[in-house]
């Protein structure tokens, strides 16, 4: 399963956006939203 990965990812990219306050807000939805649809990248 890829699940265990994408946890991973998201909680890399959890820890990064933390300190990359510029990146928080729509830019971060969409990339939830991507990462949320695996199937439509």
């Amino acid at each position: 399963c890829k699940s265990s990965a994408a946890r991973e990812l998201l909680a890399l990219l959890d820890g990064l956006l933390t300190t990359d306050k510029p990146l928080a807000g729509p830019a971060r939805q969409a990339f939830v939203e991507r990462m949320r649809r695996p199937q439509a990248a």
